[in-house]
C-alpha cells in the first residue's frame, strides 16, 4: 500500500469538552511532541450550545518521511500528543491523548 499526504490533509478531527456538571468551561487543544513538525492543528471552533471544541489534524508543509532516523530510530513509528487543557482563571487540567502516526 503506498500514501501521499499533501499539506493540508486532514489525518483526524479531534473534539473535547469540560466535563464537569453545570457551567461548561472553554478548552484548549494543544499539539505537543511533534517534534519533526508533520502535523498542524487547525481550524479550531466552539460550539456554544455544547461546549464541545474541535479542531482538525493536518499534514504541515513538511514531507512525511517514513526514512527520517528519528522514526526508524521508534520501530517506524511517530508519536505526538494532543493535550487538552481546561481554560480558568484559577487553575488549568491536563489531559494528553497520545498519537501515533505509522508511515506505510
Amino acid at each position: 500500500m503506498y500514501a501521499i499526504f499533501f499539506q493540508g490533509t486532514v489525518v483526524a478531527v479531534i473534539g473535547a469538552r469540560d466535563g464537569d456538571l453545570g457551567e461548561s468551561r472553554p478548552v484548549l487543544l494543544t499539539l505537543e511532541g511533534d517534534d519533526l513538525g508533520f502535523f498542524e492543528l487547525v481550524d479550531e471552533e466552539m460550539d456554544p450550545a455544547t461546549g464541545m471544541v474541535t479542531a482538525r489534524l493536518v499534514t504541515s508543509e513538511i514531507p512525511l518521511d517514513r526514512e527520517h532516523p528519528q522514526i526508524l530510530l521508534n520501530g517506524g513509528i511517530y508519536t505526538f500528543s494532543i493535550k487538552v487543557r481546561v481554560k480558568s482563571a484559577k487553575s488549568s487540567f491536563h489531559l494528553t491523548k497520545n498519537m501515533y502516526y505509522q508511515p506505510i
